[in-house]
């Protein structure tokens, strides 16, 4: 199937933009519907993974819902066979690792570097102490997952299926998922 028939298989009202990601089994595209850009994750519904991986993370954007450092829910389509499908706001700009270094490190050159820099590390260990506070951790933090917005002035982290709930591990797995998210922050920036 192309992309655009899966596209529309998956919902009618969607436009094909371009493919995020081609990994088989598993494509993420960037879609437009009602002049609005999401991100659409379509999944093969018979594989384990895929369906925990779209389940946790609609479970994780549900109950996150009010943080503004992470991207929106728009719809969990659910199993459109032989597919599990997500629609998700779409963050733009770059992810970290792409990003100029004045969003990164070398910030010692030149202080405003290290005033964006800071900010935006700022909201992003808030948007991890939040998601820790809400039960959710093992976050993914990396690179490719946290994308800078164009103007520089604001980061989300775009993708939440990897996470755990906290009550689906004990204690101890919980922490030192926690843990992990902090050490991944600290070698984002």
């Amino acid at each position: 199937m192309k992309e655009q028939e899966l596209v529309t298989h998956i919902d009618s009202e969607l436009i094909f933009i371009k493919p995020l990601m081609r990994v088989p089994k598993r494509p993420v595209y960037k879609v437009k519907k009602n002049e609005d850009v999401y991100v659409l994750k379509v999944f093969l519904a018979d594989d384990e993974w895929n369906s925990r991986h779209l389940n946790t993370e609609r479970t994780v954007l549900e109950r996150a819902k009010d943080l503004t450092g992470i991207t929106r829910l728009a719809h969990f389509y659910g199993v459109i066979s032989p597919h599990i499908a997500l629609l998700k706001e779409y963050a733009a700009g770059e992810d970290i690792n792409l990003a100029p270094l004045d969003t990164r490190k070398n910030t010692d050159i030149f202080p405003e570097r290290t005033y964006i820099c800071h900010a935006l590390k700022t909201q992003i260990n808030d948007t991890v102490q939040k998601l820790h506070n809400l039960g959710i951790a093992d976050l993914d933090l990396s690179g490719k997952n946290v994308v800078i917005s164009p103007d520089k002035k604001s980061a989300k982290i775009v993708d939440l299926g990897h996470c755990v709930l906290q009550e689906d591990v004990d204690a101890e797995t919980f922490e030192l998922s926690k843990s992990r998210d902090l050490y991944n922050l600290k070698h984002i920036f």
